[in-house]
């Protein structure tokens, strides 16, 4: 990729923060709406352990994003539970971080994210 194709990419993830999160478990797809931070090309969401997309997750790592109109087509990708607490910390910051963001963007500055 790019230098500039990777900036565009990177641009446009930072500004937009849900996509869509597809799994599947037993050959049945399931597709789900996610909040999402990004950290590079890494991208991050926070979900219940009992939702479905999670369940199958346990199951199945491999996984189709999807944001906007920027990818006309899933993407494959393997996603995985932190495995080390530095990648979880990581996340937490690029979330934290993407949800200040959010709160300056929308002029609500009240809310304490640490």
């Amino acid at each position: 990729m790019s230098d500039a194709l990777k900036q565009e990419v990177l641009d446009y993830l930072r500004g937009h923060n849900t996509m869509t999160l597809a799994t599947c478990a037993s050959d049945v797809p399931w597709a789900s709406t996610v909040f999402y931070a990004s950290d590079d090309l890494r991208l991050y969401f926070l979900s219940a352990p009992e939702s479905r997309h999670c369940q199958n997750l346990s199951g199945n790592s491999r996984v189709g994003v999807s944001e906007g109109h920027v990818v006309p087509k899933a993407l494959p990708a393997p996603a995985h539970p932190f495995r080390s607490s530095s990648s979880a910390h990581r996340a937490y910051s690029a979330v934290t971080a993407a949800c200040a963001a959010w709160n300056s963007a929308d002029g609500d500055s009240s809310e304490n994210l640490s």
